[in-house]
């Protein structure tokens, strides 16, 4: 038999394979020093890129600095995401690209670390990544497919066969239907539409889309409530129990979650919604419980992707709602770590609730 992802990011696997690996690092340094060494047998790229980090596993457990970044790459841009893909860490080059200085302010749903004067760290939290993200070179199509390509085949040995893929572009779609156009993909993708791309209102018009060999299919759409765990994004109603007057980031106000919602189940597509904190849970429960009576769109069979902590009431209302709880076991595994030190000892009851559920 098959396995089938329920949440994964293809793409980004595939990046991950053409990039710097830093899953397992134990350090800082170390991780420092597997940039130094892939510098060193690529030293004709314009970016250095990465992901993996996780600064849990650390005895600083800290966030990591510039400083070290430097130490190895100073000619070149550096940007590496965290394992969750919620934070990112770049060196000083970057950051002068990107315009990042002590008066850069933090974007809604995002934050710049910053030290005890106010200059950037160089760690960005989920939107003010996008400081940093925005000045890497768009990649051709050409190069999405090969990534895509190396990803699929990569997983297909691996044994998977479907992957439900959370979050893509435009450009990628297009990418991804060259693909199956030229040959049945190697497993079989469900994409969902990223509510953050710009032409997002376009590709719901388009409707549905199901290749002729049903290897590709797009009839559902992924949108963001909050940042992660690891790296204190996510939503929570009281403040952490290891950051005093910090409760987590919220990626849309209100008025504009509930329109992306809206607009897709009117549309007639699954709605997947990422919510960590729970905060944001109780949020898309809400709109959830409004919306999908509004729009008579419970046979769509809406989902959160995550629901990782919740409170008992809200953990009562997927079965009431008919909602979905995407679950991923990993989290549970890479955040065992820190996840009571984050919560405390009576919220971390409602967390990673398979059995309540």
């Amino acid at each position: 038999p098959g396995l089938i992802d329920a949440h994964g990011h293809i793409l980004s696997y595939g990046r991950l394979l053409l990039q710097v690996d830093l899953g397992g690092s134990l350090s800082e340094t170390e991780a420092a020093q597997r940039v130094a060494d892939f510098y060193s047998n690529n030293e004709e790229l314009e970016w250095i890129q990465g992901r993996g980090w996780n600064q849990v596993l650390w005895e600083s457990n800290e966030f990591p600095g510039a400083d070290s970044l430097d130490l190895v790459v100073s000619d070149k841009p550096v940007w590496l995401r965290r394992i969750d893909g919620h934070a990112g860490w770049a060196n000083t080059k970057a950051m002068e690209l990107a315009g990042v200085t002590r008066e850069s302010e933090d974007p809604n749903g995002g934050q710049i670390i910053r030290d005890e004067n106010g200059y950037p760290t160089g760690v960005f939290i989920d939107t003010a990544m996008n400081y940093i993200a925005s000045q890497i070179p768009t990649s051709t199509t050409e190069e999405l497919k090969n990534a895509l390509s190396m990803a699929m085949n990569r997983l297909a040995s691996y044994g998977l066969t479907a992957v439900h893929d959370a979050g893509v572009s435009s450009q990628t779609i297009a990418a991804y239907k060259q693909l199956a156009e030229e040959g049945p993909l190697p497993i079989r993708v469900n994409v969902m539409l990223a509510a953050s791309d710009p032409l997002f209102l376009d590709r719901l018009e388009e409707g549905y889309f199901r290749s002729d060999d049903d290897t590709l299919t797009i009839n559902s759409v992924k949108i963001v409530g909050d940042g992660a765990l690891g790296s204190r994004g996510a939503a929570l109603i009281e403040d952490y129990s290891d950051d005093s007057d910090n409760r987590g980031l919220l990626r849309y106000n209100d008025e504009r979650l509930e329109y992306l919602m809206r607009v897709a189940m009117n549309g007639g597509f699954q709605v997947n919604t990422h919510a960590i904190g729970d905060n944001a849970n109780m949020k898309v429960l809400d709109n959830y419980e409004r919306l999908i009576s509004e729009t008579d769109s419970r046979n769509l069979r809406h989902r959160i992707e995550h629901a990782q902590i919740l409170r008992y009431e809200d953990i009562l209302r997927f079965a009431k709602l008919g909602v979905i709880p995407s679950m991923q076991a990993t989290h549970a595994t890479s955040d065992k770590n820190m996840a009571q030190d984050r919560i405390g000892e009576v919220r971390i009851q409602g967390a990673y609730a398979w059995r309540k559920l």
